[in-house]
């Protein structure tokens, strides 16, 4: 009965988020769709490989309208070791953006993030909420909470299955930065923190540098992305420095 509740409650929280991505879109009168299809060499998410450090495809399928409200579904292949997470990775997700004066702007968003083809046992569905604040189109901060976060740690000699967190809530913090350079180029960095539950005992930092390159509706990037003692000792290879490319195309 009560893996037949869950299972409920995941379908009614997937059916909401469905039906906001639906109706939204006629609120905002008239707008326009976008989107982008694309593939990276490694599916980095805060410092994490997703992809066990191999390719990933990707797209993003998206409505904007004209009061700036903004929802889509964005969605990957992943692989990770334990495969009760499944192959692929869909976000469902709703924004409002808005501008304070000419030069600062922020945005509200909400996204639910849900696994198609995970193993029903243990449900790594989960919600968050978004507020970020951008200044110049250069400088962004922001910030991520979420209620319901399940993550395992990597196993050791001493606890084979690792640590585990269920529909906890954690925190994300980031400072991103972004310089137009000559030559279609920019430069591109980041920082963040990531306070995970405490059963976990892995709160931990990731950081990126690299650049990306824009013609037209086309964009290639190249990013080192590293993390911190903890993050490797707590999740193993997927925190594993490395440089990961992507290529995308914007429709």
């Amino acid at each position: 009965m009560k893996q037949r509740s869950a299972r409920w409650r995941r379908y009614w929280e997937r059916a909401c988020l469905a039906a906001a991505v639906l109706v939204l879109p006629l609120y905002a009168c008239a707008g326009e769709f976008g989107g982008s299809v694309g593939a990276t060499t490694d599916y980095v998410y805060r410092g994490l490989s997703q992809s066990h450090g191999d390719p990933a495809i990707q797209g993003d399928v998206h409505y904007r309208g004209t009061r700036r409200w903004v929802v889509g579904a964005w969605a990957s292949s992943v692989d990770f070791d334990n495969s009760s997470r499944g192959s692929a990775e869909v976000d469902l997700y709703a924004g409002w953006d808005w501008s304070l004066d000419k030069d600062w702007d922020a945005r509200v968003g909400l996204t639910h993030y849900f696994y198609p083809d995970a193993n029903a046992q243990l449900s790594y569905d989960y919600d968050e909420v978004t507020g970020s604040l951008t200044w110049q189109s250069r400088i962004s901060v922001t910030v991520a909470w979420s209620p319901n976060v399940t993550r395992r740690t990597a196993g050791t000699a001493r606890l084979p299955q690792g640590w585990l967190a269920k529909h906890e809530q954690a925190t994300s913090y980031e400072l991103s930065a972004s310089q137009p350079l000559p030559w279609h180029l920019s430069a591109v960095a980041g920082v963040g923190y990531y306070d995970l539950p405490n059963v976990l005992r892995a709160d931990y930092v990731f950081w990126n540098a690299g650049f990306s390159f824009a013609v037209g509706r086309a964009q290639v990037g190249l990013m080192y992305i590293a993390t911190d003692d903890v993050a490797k000792r707590s999740f193993g290879y997927a925190a594993q420095d490395g440089f990961s490319g992507s290529f995308s195309w914007r429709f």
